[in-house]
């Protein structure tokens, strides 16, 4: 069974395509520092720390190491610039993505040879009726010539029914591949999902390829078992929940050894192993957190997602055993230094720390609409086309499944059915979750293929093709919306606003001029833009979340703050770039008066990045703005003038 000409030269396209794709959004986010980075972020302070030997700081029950190791592994070693850095994580990213088409290719490779042994299986089947049939027959050396007759003329024909069909699921499962991992994964963000969903894929794959040697005695069962456990292992260090699903595929293959003695030592080997590896970052970790657990996202995620109203960030309830100090009210002054030092923002570092002590409330009002409306996106994204596809298989009769499809597929559709199911009843899909589906849906969309045990004949592929079309069109339709929206911020940036532009990388040439160094103390007006804090590697140890309360205050109020804050070393005070996307409860006039910040000492920058005054209304190039609170030994430096920029 092999590729057709045209579905070799269609898979070649559109994994090319998907390359290209994730390239361009590479380069069209490159530059910016937009909102999910404050993931990024924290990732890369993990990394980091592991790299330079921090192990206290490294522990962490809420952050994946690997992705941070990787991250920051590629920025050491490449001495990437300020200017350089975004751009060297995003191309890391589609590094990733190459190896996630790789991984894919290899799961695509299984997939063929597990469909192969159905359509072997089926014949066989075919053929013992066949014999029974012929036995019984008073002429049955007649007919069993005519029948072997007509099975010679047939074979040829059969093979290629079987060819059409795996070019088919190659083709089509491309797609889904392209769509799960670039319309709803994306390489913009700076996050372990594509990293963890090649592990995935290539786990899926050595469990496939396990059973296959195993059940066939051949050799090479035994070192896929710990090539199984170690890319498993991997999977749980760059994304908590590949842990459950390295395990489910292990379950898959229990039935299969209570039928088969020879897939038993190979299966407990991979558990054992897997076990093994995992067990000391487990234990690690559960000693921080001070609980057994094997990640904490889950748990202090529902904090704020489904079970208890809380903001994500400086949560305030009775049951918090420490959460951020309360420094000052109207506005609130959320003051954190001396937890984690040597991160850039320790609110976002160690969730798991400050929510320590909230219980999980479930408000059952509205938790079961959200699950409604996560089971209506569901639909919306993969649901839909995955039912067209299951009745196609189901009623068409052109491919009847196999009496054995639910077993058969076990390793695929379990830890993707458990994915799905969690993600839909634990979390809030609505909130940049639509990265959580990769490792999934491949795998799902490929148990209806698999569960065929023969292909459709020529005169009923037409049923297949009218079913798979409307899913490709709508895949395509997304895609080009995807490459679309892009394409202006290649092209156009500056016309976006600010909240699209490259600002983050003037801010720490500037905040130079002023003469804060790395390891500095900064507070932050705003709590969403500080990537600039982690190029120019200073520590955020306050937050004033409440820009508008805060212009709002008197002068004399304004400067206590100013006080408290200099109290604390911090030498800093720096109000984030304005950025319209994130629901701050602010609107752009609710911004500082350009005469009351100027007289108060703060200063902006201008296009090139230079320290300036800020100009008169209406004339304002940035709504980034700092206020110097405390003076650094600086060579020169003259006050209101603008320099040159150093970084």
């Amino acid at each position: 069974m092999k590729l057709t000409g045209a579905a070799r030269l269609a898979t070649t396209a559109i994994l090319c395509g998907g390359f290209l794709l994730a390239l361009e959004e590479a380069l069209a986010w490159s530059r910016l520092a937009n909102l999910w980075d404050t993931d990024l972020i924290s990732y890369l302070d993990n990394g980091e720390a592991f790299l330079n030997g921090n192990f206290q700081l490294f522990i962490n029950p809420y952050w994946s190491p690997l992705y941070g190791i990787l991250t920051a592994l590629v920025l050491k070693l490449s001495a990437a610039s300020v200017e350089m850095q975004l751009l060297t994580v995003r191309l890391t990213n589609v590094c990733i993505y190459l190896v996630l088409t790789a991984s894919f290719v290899f799961l695509l490779g299984e997939l063929k040879l597990r469909l192969e042994e159905n359509f072997k299986l089926s014949n066989r089947e075919q053929q013992k009726e066949a014999s029974g049939v012929e036995v019984g027959n008073a002429s049955g050396s007649v007919e069993g010539s005519a029948s072997s007759g007509e099975a010679g003329s047939s074979l040829g024909s059969e093979e290629g029914d079987q060819n059409w069909f795996y070019s088919l699921m190659a083709v089509f499962l491309s797609f889904i591949f392209i769509y799960s991992s670039l319309a709803l994964g994306q390489t913009m963000y700076g996050t372990p999902d594509l990293l963890a969903s090649a592990l995935g894929f290539t786990a899926t794959a050595l469990t496939l390829k396990l059973r296959r040697l195993s059940r066939s005695g051949g050799d090479g069962a035994m070192l896929t078992a710990l090539l199984l456990a170690f890319v498993g292992a991997l999977g749980y260090l760059s994304k908590a929940p590949m842990l459950s699903y390295s395990y489910l595929l292990l379950l898959a293959l229990v039935p299969e050894a209570l039928s088969q003695k020879q897939v038993r030592k190979p299966l407990l080997t991979a558990f054992v192993v897997l076990t093994i590896l995992v067990a000391p970052y487990i234990a690690v970790i559960s000693q921080k957190a001070g609980h057994l657990t094997f990640s904490d996202v889950w748990k202090v995620g529902q904090s704020w997602n489904i079970f208890l109203k809380q903001p994500i960030i400086h949560g305030r309830s009775p049951e918090f055993v420490h959460p951020t100090r309360l420094l000052g009210t109207k506005p609130e002054v959320y003051e954190f230094q001396g937890q984690f030092p040597g991160t850039t923002y320790a609110p976002w570092y160690a969730p798991s720390y400050w929510y320590e002590g909230v219980p999980l409330i479930i408000e059952w009002h509205e938790y079961i609409p959200r699950v409604i409306a996560n089971a209506l996106r569901y639909t919306l994204l993969f649901g839909g086309g995955l039912l067209i596809l299951s009745l196609t298989a189901v009623f068409s009769k052109t491919a009847p499944l196999s009496r054995h499809a639910l077993r058969a597929t076990l390793p695929l559709w379990l830890p993707a059915a458990v994915g799905l199911g969690f993600i839909m009843l634990g979390i809030d899909v609505t909130v940049n979750s639509d990265r959580y589906y990769t490792p999934y849906l491949v795998p799902v969309y490929a148990c209806i293929f698999l569960a065929s045990s023969k292909p459709p004949l020529v005169q009923k592929r037409k049923v297949w093709l009218a079913a798979t079309a409307p899913i490709v069109g709508f895949i395509l339709i997304r895609l080009a919306l995807v490459g679309g929206g892009y394409w202006p911020l290649l092209t156009n940036q500056k016309a976006l606003g600010e909240g699209f532009q490259s600002v983050e990388l003037l801010i720490p040439g500037a905040l130079s001029q002023l003469g804060l160094k790395p390891g500095d103390r900064i507070a932050q007006l705003g709590s969403c833009r500080y990537f600039f804090a982690r190029l120019a590697k200073l520590e955020i140890v306050a937050d004033i979340t409440d820009i508008k309360a805060f212009w709002q205050l008197s002068r004399e109020s304004r400067q206590a703050i100013y006080n408290r804050l200099q109290a604390l070393d911090v030498k800093a005070l720096v109000q984030e770039p304005y950025l319209k996307e994130v629901p701050l409860n602010m609107k752009e006039e609710d911004l500082a008066g350009t005469t009351t910040a100027r007289d108060e000492g703060w200063q902006t920058i201008d296009e090139n990045g230079r320290l300036i005054a800020l100009p008169e209304p209406g004339k304002r190039p940035s709504t980034f703005m700092v206020k110097l609170l405390k003076e650094n030994n600086v060579e020169s430096r003259t006050e209101g003038k603008t320099e040159d920029r150093t970084d």
